[in-house]
């Protein structure tokens, strides 16, 4: 992976080039600065955006859930006032993730460690795969009655957690905090996460990186589950285990869907990078409910 992430980072800079080309000219630069942890800002009648200095708690996305893909592409960490400018970044990230779709992920499995109980097997994220051991702290959900999975404890949290946890199947989805198809999944899970959790499925978002080669911290968790309202169990890599998500899965805005008996990985899927077409999440739910214990 070490290679890959060198050649996503040297189409990164393209795209950000790009940007910094439609600032020059006058238009809109991207919101907030390296460490401003808000997704974007969404305000509606209803939701008031937080005060100026709090970048990392901005408003709950209501509005987000009822316009569908016009609100996703506005709800973008990164945005430019113009058409042309948006088709510009849009090509960059493209670019960026272009060899990433069909590459072979390599599994971070902590040096090996796997709990007592925890299958074998080969160790990976492609389908047929054993999900590798992970760790992770954040917030773990509370059930179908919790609210905002932010008011719950900052907590550990691990791969065999998941496998441990009653349940049949699990929805694993990683995130980038600045990347426009991830902003446009986390409106998909807040919106379909209740359903599948009815259906006996766990939920589990990590946010795996920011500026998509750096890892994310407390604080841009915090700012995604305030902004998309998530309800589920959401985490970021354990310190001193960066972007082991991230090496493990290959590329982010990508939904598995895991066999916790077995840890075998049934689906897997990568959406639509610049926040315009499906997310994983649509395939990933519908997957879900097909796939439903009765």
């Amino acid at each position: 992976m070490t290679e890959m992430r060198g050649f996503r980072l040297d189409l990164f800079e393209v795209a950000t080039a790009a940007l910094l080309l439609v600032a020059c000219a006058g238009e809109t630069a991207p919101h907030g600065s390296a460490d401003a942890a808000t997704p974007a800002s969404r305000a509606d009648g209803g939701h008031p955006t937080s005060d100026a200095g709090d970048a990392s708690r901005p408003a709950p996305c209501s509005a987000c859930f009822d316009a569908g893909t016009d609100a996703a592409r506005d709800a973008r960490v990164v945005s430019v006032s113009n058409d042309a400018g948006r088709a510009m970044a849009e090509a960059g990230y493209a670019a960026a993730d272009a060899t990433l779709l069909d590459a072979t992920p390599e599994a971070s499995t902590d040096a090996g460690f796997r709990p007592p109980g925890y299958p074998g097997g080969r160790f990976g994220t492609a389908v047929g795969e054993t999900f590798p051991y992970l760790r992770w702290v954040g917030y773990v959900g509370g059930g179908l009655d919790g609210g905002l999975v932010l008011d719950g404890p900052f907590t550990a949290y691990t791969s065999d957690d998941m496998r441990r946890s009653g349940k049949t199947l699990a929805l694993f989805h990683i995130a980038d905090f600045d990347c426009p198809g991830c902003n446009h999944a986390a409106i998909v899970l807040a919106g379909g996460a209740r359903t599948a959790e009815e259906e006996g499925a766990l939920v589990v978002e990590v946010l795996g990186s920011t500026q998509f080669t750096n890892p994310a911290d407390k604080k841009h968790l915090d700012a995604w589950i305030q902004a998309y309202d998530l309800r589920t169990t959401t985490l970021i890599d354990e310190p001193g285990h960066e972007l082991s998500t991230l090496d493990a899965i290959g590329i982010r805005e990508t939904a598995l869907v895991v066999e916790l008996a077995t840890m075998k990985v049934v689906f897997r899927m990568t959406g639509d990078l610049a926040g315009i077409g499906p997310s994983s999440l649509d395939s990933a739910f519908t997957y879900l409910h097909d796939h439903a214990t009765p």
